[in-house]
């Protein structure tokens, strides 16, 4: 059995984002079905527009939040379990704040 390199673990970041990405749009999806079947907003114009306005907020902080807590493993080099743990934190971190928000 050979042992994970730098690789393997940053390759799993990278599969990682979509999964961050994808919920995001999910919530925000979820809110316009709300917004048209709950509130009954009959324009979808107006309920995508009603919908980013107020899942805006919430969407930044999650994804603040989850880069927020990244940093500690990104800068943890020379660390007991920092081998695995730092490429793929520093890849989620570099690819995600430029992929994710400009989607």
């Amino acid at each position: 059995m050979r042992l994970l390199d730098q690789r393997d673990c940053s390759q799993e970041g990278i599969g990682l984002r979509p999964n961050l990405d994808t919920r995001n749009g999910l919530m925000l999806m979820s809110h316009i079905h709300h917004l048209m079947k709950s509130e009954g907003v009959t324009d979808i114009r107006q309920a995508v527009h009603r919908g980013a306005l107020e899942r805006l907020s919430p969407i930044l902080m999650t994804a603040l939040s989850a880069g927020l807590a990244l940093i500690p493993l990104a800068l943890a080099i020379g660390k007991p379990g920092s081998e695995i743990q730092t490429p793929m934190a520093i890849v989620i971190l570099r690819f995600g704040s430029r992929d994710s928000e400009v989607k």
